[in-house]
């Protein structure tokens, strides 16, 4: 098949773009809608779907009234949603920063739908229409040079000063300069639990037990925060001669650190290196999982057997040791016997 056979519309050549944009859809509907002149421009042939129903809302949202708005909002919810989330990124960025970090983790739209409390339809419009990664999430070389780099970019320049000082937002579990690279990039690198503690500030799903564990729950709370900074800050800070021997130290440290882990295990003692390797080592089974692995072995034979192993038996047979006479499956009962029954009391004394 030739390129121009793969090369039908819009989408198609967009496919094999490597200097595609994720928004090139929002950016073929402004084109449309913006052309110079008394009228819109028309779609064509090339266009899909997407962009047919997209140029036209737009269209239509421009020159609505308060009734024509309801009656949009009610057409298609999933679209008027996706609008509203691309709109209000200015002043409001967080909530189109979260659908593009959970999509870059490989989420679905319903599981993104399902963490923020939205229309799965309005993340599919949004992910379509704004930022189309989903089909290209295994092109690691378009991600990083059109979603990840250029994210990191715009959170290490500058950022400009709010016009109102108290209105400076402080609801973000992550500082908002370092919001948009470095939950992109923990996203897509680390997938869902990552970024769930990246967008919540702490690990979901570990509550506390009980009041008497509350210090050690702070201080993993207090850990996890530092580290979670401390990565943020390892992305985005400038190396330079000023800073350059400050990180080889930081580097020597992490190597010590390291090293003294490595003691740690050297020093364990032998008992407790067997124990290790007995667990780790035995595959611990039940059910259904444990008749799949010995199902068809000797241990299984005897697992479904009327009689039963002595311990010592037990390891010999599941390390691989040959069966001896006496423990031979095929020399066992396959059934109990009948239980015995005590003989009828005799005639009472002195009768």
């Amino acid at each position: 098949m030739s390129a121009s056979d793969k090369l039908k519309t819009y989408a198609d050549y967009q496919k094999y773009n490597f200097f595609r944009t994720p928004a090139w859809r929002w950016e073929r509907v402004l084109q449309l809608v913006d052309r110079s002149g008394s009228s819109p421009g028309r779609c064509t042939r090339r266009d899909d779907a997407v962009v047919r129903a997209a140029k036209s809302f737009v269209c239509r949202r421009r020159c609505a009234d308060a009734a024509g708005l309801e009656r949009l909002r009610f057409e298609n919810p999933g679209l008027f949603y996706a609008y509203e989330f691309y709109e209000r990124a200015q002043d409001d960025p967080e909530a189109a920063m979260y659908i593009e970090a959970r999509l870059l983790a490989r989420q679905t739209f319903d599981q993104v739908a399902e963490a923020m409390g939205v229309l799965p339809e309005a993340v599919r419009w949004y992910s379509e229409l704004f930022f189309d990664v989903v089909p290209y999430l295994d092109r690691r070389d378009w991600v990083s040079k059109h979603v990840i780099v250029p994210a990191v970019l715009r959170s290490a320049g500058p950022a400009l000063p709010p016009a109102d000082p108290a209105a400076t937002p402080r609801d973000a579990a992550v500082v908002r300069p370092f919001l948009d690279g470095t939950l992109k990039l923990f996203a897509y690198y680390g997938g869902p639990q990552l970024v769930d503690l990246m967008i919540g500030g702490l690990q979901a799903g570990r509550p506390l037990t009980s009041a008497d564990a509350a210090d050690e729950w702070f201080d993993q709370v207090i850990g996890t925060t530092l580290r979670r900074r401390a990565a943020q800050a390892a992305q985005l800070f400038e190396v330079n001669r000023y800073n350059v021997m400050e990180l080889f130290a930081a580097h020597a440290r992490l190597m010590e650190i390291a090293r003294s882990g490595d003691n740690q295990e050297q020093a364990r003692s032998l008992l407790e290196r067997h124990i290790q390797a007995t667990i780790e080592d035995i595959p611990w089974v039940v059910g259904s999982d444990a008749e799949r692995v010995y199902g068809r072995t000797e241990v299984g034979r005897f697992d479904a057997g009327a009689a039963e192993l002595r311990d010592d038996e037990l390891l010999l047979l599941s390390s691989g040791r040959p069966a001896s006479a006496a423990v031979r499956s095929d020399g066992l009962p396959d059934r109990l016997p009948e239980p015995r029954r005590r003989p009828a009391d005799g005639p009472a004394s002195g009768a």
